[in-house]
C-alpha cells in the first residue's frame, strides 16, 4: 500500500497567484494525494483552494496564530 503526500509551499504574494493555484489544482487531480501540505497560505490563497472541486474530498485544518493574514 503506498500513502501519497503533497506539499506546496504557496507563497504569500500575490505575483501570479491565480497562475499558481491553477498549477497547484491541476498536480491535485492528477495525483490525487492522500494528504496535502501548505505552506505560506493567506486568506485569499486558501479560499482559492478550498474552492476547487478536489477540495470536497479533503478536511482542511488552518493555523491561525500569527502571521497568518
Amino acid at each position: 500500500m503506498k500513502l501519497r503526500i503533497l506539499t506546496f509551499n504557496v507563497f504569500f504574494d500575490e505575483v501570479a497567484r491565480s497562475v499558481r493555484m491553477k498549477a497547484i489544482s491541476r498536480l491535485v487531480e492528477r495525483t490525487r494525494p492522500a494528504v496535502i501540505g501548505f505552506q505560506e497560505v493567506t486568506r485569499d490563497a486558501l479560499a482559492l483552494l478550498k474552492a476547487q472541486s478536489w477540495a470536497k474530498f479533503y478536511d482542511c485544518s488552518v493555523d491561525t496564530a500569527p502571521p497568518f493574514q
